[in-house]
């Protein structure tokens, strides 16, 4: 192999005289595998005394790699002389392994006599070998995508010569994998699943294959192909289990789960990305709650029963692993209860006496057992009701009497009695008054003081027995119920009183009437209890206020304190009216001075009374039917407080309620506006008429579909055909309407029943008959009608929303049978415009 190179021929007198080639390589083009050559043909004297006298034109050939190239020449030449006759440059195209040997060959006729004798074509030729030109061979993919661990992908080699044998690799992040280290045409492999860790934040990445090229030993040149790896499905997080573990709010954990008194600790053990990835989140849900943390606490459980949650985990991939659950029994639990409390003077001997001296207790109650893990006791306690402090504990039971005071119970002074019930979680408490021995009328010893109907035990007139006034009561300073002053000590509120559920049946309200100095108007308070064959269990239903003092109630499970807030350390709170009816007279009223900055939490406070009414009009607007008369209007207004939230009744007819500025019926779905005789003109809204369509308000949910039903389902096609059939529009005016304005719409008696008899189902949706006639009635109804005659039956209305519905449902049948038309119309077009049978005439 070479760049260049030369071959020569004598001839002439002594062989003096020559023709030269000579060859040269210029350049070279790898990618077209070619060599650039230029070839010279050259005369030559051998001595100074050769030479060539001629003026004549002579003629020659030169071939170069098989192509021929006639010029011409003058043969003159001096002494010692190399004159060039003629030159070529061509391109020579390699062999494909590079590789290439070229003959070349000149000749002339000269015509020219020398000593020797007269030559007429003088020539020479020979070989030129170049240098061998590398080369690389192609390589393509079967695939250009592949995933890791199941796509086997061929690598296709194109080589220049059937001698080139290839090394294959392929590159993927920092990993280099060895595919074949003798490859002639093709190779294949299955990219490693492991290769995912190269990638541990994506489901994609990108890897090149590279193809080293030998010629025998010797490296030729490289190429290569990208190929993009996907991460398989298969390759997401995981995590061990979901543990649960009881988290006790009261008792120990060996109860297990309890209503309202245990917690749930969940934690997601063992949690792992795969091939690389990491966890980036944990997701835990249940109870209708989804929290993103690996371990949390749930609040109290008031949910019984089994209870699952569900957990998963996802990696830096942004994959979710499975989902594991777990799943608890939480037993149902109530706090104990006091069912029957009763107390009474007694003898030694339990046996019942005014003049005892001993309290006789009597008690039943209960508690959930939790099976069998969970325990109650039951004390007695009392005290004077002066007094501060309680008795020692006195060991009682379910439907047991105990006796109290050791023959030490006075009959002048009253007693506080009281039962508490614990289990492990909760203590309940109810409590009463045993009242001194009655007496008529007694005088307290010093003359300062007088009792009626009880011992005298203050220096004051205290009144036991029930009074009735015959004659007006004259009162020197007004009613005064209690005086609480805050004598300088510094806070915000005051708990002024104890309020205690000490019986059953206490329906109703206690009313407050207090004054505060400062204040320009006294506040009323109404409070309402719940519970109320449990008063133990009892808690606030409602707390009312008309006036500007702020008032709050801290306290469950039958006992409660009442906080006023205060204008300052001087401030005085004065309760000046105090009222229980006969079915509140189970709550008991202890006076309090507590002074405070903040008030306890949790809290109720004190909301406005409803907004008051009045009548426009000479009459009543609501009858006594309950009825509201045409013509007359309520006006609402708010109270003096300027506020609107509201929770208080509305009317006295017991229809309706307006909180927070919303009209709401009593009960779901009791009250109508405006009825199927005596209708509303027009309804006048600014976002129209809101219909409850949310989940969670309803139930039996079953989705309609197009073809198939259950046996009460209507379909799309149904209401479809209803539309299309059915639903035929009427142009008519009300009777009532003295205008006679016509109005459009459809007749409902029209819609219930079928030209056949049967129901129609479509109809009997939208139709609401109120109340509800027979079939046979409305068959008659509709005869008749049809003749003309007048038949009475209950009016007839139609529910808008499931008119509108049914609208819907026509509309998506109709979508569905123009996406059907569109399909066959596109079907024949196509069939047109591919049948070659069919021509334009």
């Amino acid at each position: 192999m070479a760049t260049s190179g030369s071959f020569s021929s004598s001839f002439g007198t002594n062989s003096k005289y020559s023709i030269i080639l000579e060859w040269t390589r210029n350049w070279v083009d790898i990618a077209s595998n070619t060599s650039n050559v230029t070839v010279r043909a050259y005369l030559q004297s051998g001595g100074s005394s050769y030479t060539i006298n001629s003026s004549a034109v002579k003629y020659g050939t030169m071939h170069i790699n098989g192509t021929d190239y006639s010029f011409s020449f003058y043969c003159s030449l001096s002494g010692n002389q190399k004159k060039e006759i003629y030159s070529q440059t061509v391109n020579i195209p390699h062999n494909s392994d590079g590789t290439k040997s070229f003959w070349m060959s000149v000749s002339g006729n000269i015509g020219i006599s020398f000593s020797s004798g007269k030559v007429n074509t003088i020539s020479t030729s020979g070989t030129g070998t170049l240098d061998t030109i590398p080369r690389t061979s192609g390589v393509s993919l079967s695939t250009s995508t592949a995933t890791l661990g199941s796509t086997t992908v061929t690598v296709n080699i194109s080589r220049a010569s059937t001698s080139f044998t290839h090394a294959v690799y392929f590159v993927y992040g920092n990993q280099t994998i060895t595919v074949s280290t003798n490859a002639t045409t093709s190779c294949s492999f299955v990219p490693n699943i492991s290769l995912s860790s190269q990638t541990p934040n994506g489901t994609q990445g990108y890897g090149t294959i590279y193809v080293d090229t030998y010629s025998g030993g010797t490296l030729i040149g490289t190429s290569s192909a990208g190929l993009t790896c996907n991460v398989p499905a298969s390759v997401k997080p995981s995590f061990t289990n979901l543990g649960a573990e009881v988290v006790a709010a009261g008792a120990d954990t060996s109860y297990g789960y309890v209503q309202g008194m245990s917690k749930c600790k969940l934690s997601i053990w063992g949690a792992a990305g795969s091939y690389g990835s990491t966890i980036t989140q944990c997701v835990i849900s249940g109870l209708g709650s989804t929290w993103y943390e690996w371990q949390i606490t749930t609040g109290e459980i008031f949910t019984t029963g089994n209870i699952t949650f569900s957990a998963y985990v996802v990696d830096s991939r942004g994959r979710a692993s499975d989902t594991k659950t777990c799943t608890i029994n939480v037993q149902p639990y109530s706090p104990p209860y006091i069912s029957d409390f009763y107390i009474a003077r007694c003898l030694s001997t339990g046996t019942e006496n005014d003049s005892g001296t001993y309290i006789k207790v009597w008690n039943r109650c209960g508690y959930s057992s939790l099976s069998s893990k969970n325990t109650m006791t039951v004390k007695a306690y009392y005290k004077k009701s002066n007094a501060t402090s309680w008795s020692s504990a006195v060991t009682s039971g379910n439907d047991k009497t105990v006796i109290l005071g050791g023959g030490g119970i006075s009959t002048s002074d009253s007693y506080d009695v009281k039962i508490e019930v614990t289990d492990k979680f909760k203590t309940v408490t109810r409590s009463g008054t045993v009242k001194p021995k009655f007496v008529t009328l007694d005088f307290k010893a010093g003359g300062r003081g007088i009792a009626i109907g009880k011992q005298a035990s203050y220096d004051l007139l205290d009144i036991e027995m029930a009074t009735e006034f015959s004659q007006p009561v004259k009162h020197g300073q007004g009613t005064w119920v209690y005086y609480c002053s805050q004598d300088g000590v510094a806070g915000n509120f005051i708990k002024v009183a104890n309020m205690t559920v000490i019986a059953n049946w206490f329906n109703g309200c206690l009313c407050f009437g207090v004054a505060r100095r400062g204040s320009k108007k006294i506040t009323k308070y109404y409070i309402a209890f719940s519970g109320a064959e449990q008063p133990v269990d009892s808690s606030i239903h409602s707390f009312i206020k008309e006036g500007a003092i702020n008032a709050y109630i801290v306290g469950n499970n039958g006992t409660f304190d009442l906080y006023i807030h205060s204008n300052g350390p001087w401030d005085v709170i004065e309760f000046v009216e105090y009222y229980t009816g006969p079915y509140i007279s189970s709550v008991k009223i202890t006076w309090t001075k507590e002074v405070v900055n903040a008030v306890p939490t949790p809290h109720i406070a004190a909301h406005n009374s409803p907004p008051g009414y009045h009548w426009v009009g000479q009459s009543p607007m609501i009858g006594n039917d309950g009825v509201m008369e045409i013509g007359k209007y309520i006006d609402f207004h708010a109270s003096n407080e300027g506020t609107s939230d509201y929770d208080g009744r509305m009317t006295s007819v017991g229809w309706a309620f307006m909180t927070n500025l919303a009209w709401i019926p009593e009960m779901n779905g009791t009250v109508n506006l405006g009825d199927g005789n005596y209708r509303w003109s027009t309804v006048y809204s600014v976002a129209g008429v809101n219909a409850s369509s949310d989940r969670s308000l309803k139930e039996n949910i079953e989705y309609i579909n197009s073809k198939t039903r259950s046996a009460d389902q209507i379909t799309y096609s149904d209401m479809y055909n209803f539309v299309r059939d059915d639903l035929g529009l009427a142009e008519y005016n009300y009777k009532c309407d003295e205008k006679k304005e016509k109005k459009l719409n459809f007749i409902a008696q029209d819609l219930l029943v079928n030209a056949d008899g049967s129901d129609n189902m479509v109809g009997q949706m939208i139709v609401k008959p109120v109340p509800v006639p027979t079939k046979q009635e409305i068959k008659e109804a509709k005869a008749k009608l049809e003749k003309g005659q007048v038949y009475e039956y209950p009016t007839l209305s139609y529910d808008a929303n499931t008119y509108i519905s049914v609208l819907a449902g026509a509309l998506k049948e109709a979508i569905f049978k123009i996406e059907e038309l569109t399909i066959k119309i596109e079907e024949l077009e196509s069939k047109v415009s591919d049948d070659d049978d069919i021509h334009d005439c």
